[in-house]
């Protein structure tokens, strides 16, 4: 009688043991699964910060060139001098911007007149080996900025757009940041 069960017992431990591998198994691949989507998910948020950051140093890039503009006596948004900037020409009231710059100057690096700044007509922006974004050398991103610029006088609508496909994905995506500046400084003659 003592063998009948022996051999019971063997069979018992068998069938523990894979369902001991099947549930850890289960809990690995959930386990995996999981982690994997917090991964994924957390690139997207960052992403989604970086272009939101980016897009609005595109804002103060135009702020930037405003106050410089002041700075060399001239118009903030109308500069006619050499180191002066010129916003929007005088045949139209809304052009789309991309500027190149480094840590000392910011250059025009695209404009096109009655633009609403489409992804397809933006160049991609650089990162240089300091982690830091601009339009200088370095490597490529992922990201792509335009400046869209409305108006005339005294006021100036600036809407700074981010453009970029999210890892994993087939469709682009964007960010978009607005205010609206004023030339209120006195300009001196």
């Amino acid at each position: 009688m003592k063998m009948i069960g022996n051999k019971n017992r063997k069979g018992y431990l068998m069938m523990e043991a894979v369902l001991a591998v099947f549930i850890v198994g289960t809990t690995f691949t959930v386990f995996m699964t999981v982690l994997s989507k917090t991964q994924s998910s957390e690139f997207k948020n960052r992403d989604y910060v970086i272009a939101s950051g980016l897009a609005q140093e595109g804002i103060e890039i135009v702020r930037n060139i405003r106050d410089n503009n002041w700075k060399e006596g001239e118009d903030g948004f109308d500069s006619s001098g050499s180191n002066g900037f010129r916003f929007a020409p005088p045949s139209s009231n809304d052009a789309c911007y991309q500027f190149a710059y480094n840590y000392n100057s910011i250059t025009l690096a695209m404009k096109r007149p009655n633009d609403s700044c489409p992804s397809s007509t933006l160049n991609r922006m650089n990162i240089d080996s300091n982690g830091l974004y601009g339009g200088g050398g370095g490597t490529q991103t992922k990201f792509k900025r335009g400046i869209k610029i409305k108006g005339d006088g005294d006021t100036r609508e600036i809407e700074s757009i981010v453009y970029w496909t999210p890892s994993g994905s087939s469709t682009e995506t964007s960010v978009k940041v607005s205010d609206t500046l004023y030339d209120w400084a006195d300009k001196q003659e």
